[in-house]
């Protein structure tokens, strides 16, 4: 009886064993090439993504390094602005605060004189001892001077002393401040002593050279004189 033919002696499956075993060996370093080929590849690829993160990391971080470098001097420059803001800020307060003294100082130079409700009282007081007569003068065209001789006359009047008024316009003189001229009239002393105990300062100087004098009233040496002058400096 036959054998098949896949069951010959030294063949399988019709292939002979000594081909099989060529062909298998070449199947196997074909595998084994491959099986290394792929190893490499798989090796080099890895490595060349190694590599790629790699720069990007570097890169982030470069990035990064520029970022906070860029906000440091951005935060430096806001410092100085702020610092430069609070430098000015005190500038400015510092000119404000002398725009405000000087203001004062102008309030101060240029205000009129106003004798205050003490000095008011005071002054009516001393004068109402007795009663007497005297001349209230001041400087022609100067109001200042109009203003406070005018508040004078009024408590006076109020003290019931018979008063002049004079406007005198002083010949190359200028007068500061207010005065009682000596004179020989037993009421001169009274209106001393009433300025003194009011606080009011005054002093004893004669009156300057007059060119012009409007009013009524006299000026002479027998007569009590409280002559008001341009406001001192």
């Amino acid at each position: 009886m036959e054998k098949p033919m896949n069951n010959q002696e030294g063949t399988i499956f019709g292939f002979s064993v000594e081909g099989l075993l060529n062909w298998t060996n070449v199947l196997y370093l074909a595998s084994v090439a491959a099986a290394l080929f792929f190893s490499v590849a798989l090796w080099r690829l890895s490595a060349i993504s190694s590599e790629n993160k790699d720069r990007q990391l570097e890169r982030y971080k470069t990035d990064a390094r520029e970022r906070i470098s860029q906000a440091e001097a951005a935060a430096r420059q806001a410092q100085e602005a702020s610092s430069l803001a609070n430098e000015r800020a005190k500038t400015l307060e510092l000119e404000t605060e002398k725009a405000k003294l000087e203001t004062e100082r102008l309030k101060a130079k240029l205000a009129w004189r106003v004798l205050t409700q003490p000095q008011h009282q005071m002054l009516l007081a001393s004068l109402s001892q007795r009663t007497g007569t005297a001349t209230i003068a001041h400087v022609a065209n100067d109001p200042e001077s109009l203003y406070l001789a005018i508040q004078i006359a009024n408590i006076f009047s109020e003290a019931k002393w018979t008063i002049g008024f004079q406007s005198l316009t002083l010949s190359g003189a200028i007068y500061f401040g207010i005065s009682v001229p000596n004179s020989k009239s037993e009421d001169a002393p009274l209106i001393e002593s009433a300025l003194q105990s009011s606080g009011i300062p005054f002093g004893k100087n004669a009156i300057p050279p007059t060119a012009m004098m409007t009013g009524n009233g006299g000026i002479s040496e027998d007569s009590a004189v409280l002559f008001v002058g341009t406001k001192p400096q």
